[in-house]
């Protein structure tokens, strides 16, 4: 499970450093955040006491919620695999695990849709319709 886990955090991981390329907002503070989330999820395989990588985990979960609210929106598809691991350290139901990354975390779903109108270029048009 670790392997797949590790994997998939490292491709989410990938898709939102090419995200902020793309955007070139931010740039040195996603590069920092996302440095710091691999080391600490390194860090988490390094320790195989409880005690510790409940920690780490936790420390991870609030850099990115962190990432979430301060830099970048993007930075909230880590939440449901840390989460995830995080209550994998106790004895939780697989339908629990399961159904976790199908959760909705956004507050503001509008906002989404707002973005991608902005990066699409339609929103002059819109706004030209509209009036």
């Amino acid at each position: 499970m670790e392997f797949w886990l590790i994997l998939s955090k490292l491709s989410l991981m990938f898709f939102i450093g090419y995200s902020a390329v793309l955007e070139v907002q931010q740039m040195g503070w996603v590069v920092l955040l996302l440095l710091l989330y691999f080391i600490l999820n390194i860090a988490i395989l390094l320790y195989k006491k409880k005690g510790w990588r409940l920690f780490l985990l936790t420390v991870s979960i609030l850099a990115a919620t962190a990432g979430y609210r301060l830099i970048n929106p993007l930075f909230l598809i880590l939440l449901p695999l840390s989460i995830q691991e995080w209550l994998s350290e106790w004895a939780v139901p697989k339908w629990v695990l399961f159904t976790l990354p199908l959760l909705k975390f956004d507050r503001n779903p509008n906002l989404h849709a707002r973005r991608l109108l902005l990066a699409s270029g339609n929103h002059a048009k819109s706004t030209a319709e509209s009036c």
